[in-house]
């Protein structure tokens, strides 16, 4: 659609969700900023970020923050965390955990009620 209007998925290596209890040392330095922008823009459904490797989850002003585990924490399959996304036409998500991840479902982002 043309002008802006569609939703968009943000993806980031660190975090954005500085309003969460995940050390502030693994936020980007501007997330303050950043989020007020996302926010802001009211296309923003769900941030997907990385670098805290237990996994997080936080949820502000309808956007979804999904923290997934790491990748790298060793050999497969003991030690290892990956996912697949899915996110329907009305902005369901649903990432579907394997190994050390779990599988999560997500609501639709409170923007596109």
């Amino acid at each position: 659609m043309a002008g802006g209007s569609d939703p968009a998925i943000v993806f980031i290596h660190q975090l954005l969700d500085w309003f969460s209890d995940v050390h502030p040392s693994l936020h980007v330095r501007n997330a303050k900023q950043v989020v007020e922008i996302l926010e802001k823009s009211t296309r923003v459904a769900a941030v997907f970020q990385g670098h805290h490797h237990p996994g997080n989850y936080s949820h502000r002003n309808g956007i979804h923050y999904i923290t997934t585990g790491a990748l790298v924490e060793g050999s497969l399959p003991d030690n290892n965390c990956f996912a697949t996304v899915e996110i329907d036409a009305t902005l369901n998500i649903r990432v579907n955990g394997y190994y050390n991840c779990r599988t999560r479902s997500y609501g639709k982002a409170a923007y596109f009620f």
